[in-house]
């Protein structure tokens, strides 16, 4: 049984940063991990948080690519889109990461640029994700009356 891991931030951070070699640390973050059972097998972290401009960094890191589900994703992305009301979410990836490249691409992310060493002798891949792409993920809000 899968569920969704909610007001656990360091827990999940912790994990998210186990599996990004870049990533030390998350100041001021908030997270959402989808866990099986008693194990985490996805998290996202958002981080970088711009709310004057509406904008927010994700990280996110995965144990099987099963967790990609529509629900998860559209969990996922309503957080900064629904809730922080985010025009649009950034990823920064490691440019030989071809596999988490692909699957930002799928959701629909566009390559904005390239930041030559980014990441000390590797190029970071900066790409964004603005509300009107990220639509198809998004359930309707469902109100209660």
């Amino acid at each position: 049984m899968r569920w969704f891991v909610f007001g656990q931030d360091a827990a999940v951070i912790g994990w998210v940063s186990q599996r990004i070699p870049h990533a030390d640390e998350f100041p001021l973050a908030t997270a959402i991990g989808l866990a099986e059972g008693d194990k985490l097998i996805a998290g996202i972290v958002y981080h970088n948080y711009l709310q004057k401009y509406g904008n927010i960094e994700l990280s996110m890191a995965a144990d099987t690519p099963r967790w990609a589900t529509p629900e998860t994703i559209n969990v996922f992305l309503a957080y900064p889109f629904k809730q922080l009301r985010c025009r649009r979410v950034t990823t920064c990836t490691p440019a030989s990461n071809k596999r988490a490249l692909r699957f930002n691409y799928g959701l629909g992310f566009q390559k904005e640029g390239v930041i030559r060493q980014g990441y000390g002798k590797e190029d970071m891949v900066i790409c964004g994700l603005v509300y009107r792409e990220a639509k198809k993920w998004l359930k309707p809000v469902e109100r209660k009356q």
